[in-house]
């Protein structure tokens, strides 16, 4: 994407900014603290609540996950790599929030006798049938969270194999390998359900 400054893209200009307000936020003074750490949740609050509503299927649950996810960013960021991007770090954190929630949705489930009610991920916007859309839905309720989470940030949220690697502190082969396996176990699900299956590229 270009535009911006003087030819510059926008991409290079927004990487430009957050440096500029993580380097506020780290900077030790309660204003400029205050200031950056109000960007940072304008610039990602939407998309926080919108990764974890699809994540957890309850918008109470994405409401808590939020807030929570903002509060974990706010205790680290006195710590993390101002020179690198902003955005999949943030997704990462919304991430690990969401599989901690699912896992104590389970064990609560399990403590009360009950089946665990799957959450429900709409990752297939372009489903002609209901039918087929309710199947995988279905499907990815039956993944473990960190399988589900790694095929949205990538199906979903479009986030670049290198994005979601920073944000898991690991290499894009790991994160290739992570997302093969998440699509093999889809695409197994998928068809002992009845629909088309196969593995979900990365």
């Amino acid at each position: 994407m270009t535009g911006g400054r003087a030819g510059v893209t926008l991409d290079a200009v927004t990487e430009l900014e957050e440096r500029e307000t993580v380097r506020l936020c780290q900077s030790g003074r309660d204003d400029d603290a205050r200031s950056g750490f109000k960007r940072i949740y304008e610039r990602y609050f939407d998309e926080v609540y919108r990764f974890l509503e699809r994540l957890l299927a309850d918008p109470h649950g994405a409401e808590d996950g939020t807030q929570e996810t903002f509060v974990r960013l706010h205790r680290a960021l006195k710590s993390i790599d101002g020179t690198r991007p902003l955005r999949p770090y943030v997704l990462a954190v919304a991430r690990n929030v969401a599989i901690d929630a699912l896992r104590a949705r389970a064990k609560g489930m399990k403590a009360l006798g009950e089946d665990a009610a799957p959450a429900r991920t709409d990752v297939v916007q372009d489903a002609a049938a209901s039918e087929r859309k309710e199947a995988v839905l279905d499907a990815l309720a039956a993944l473990a969270p960190e399988h589900r989470s790694i095929l949205v940030l990538r199906h979903v949220h479009g986030q670049k194999l290198e994005e979601i690697a920073e944000g898991s502190s690991c290499t894009v082969r790991t994160v290739r390998n992570r997302l093969r396996a998440a699509g093999t176990l889809l695409g197994r699900e998928l068809k002992r359900r009845g629909v088309v299956g196969g593995e979900v590229r990365s």
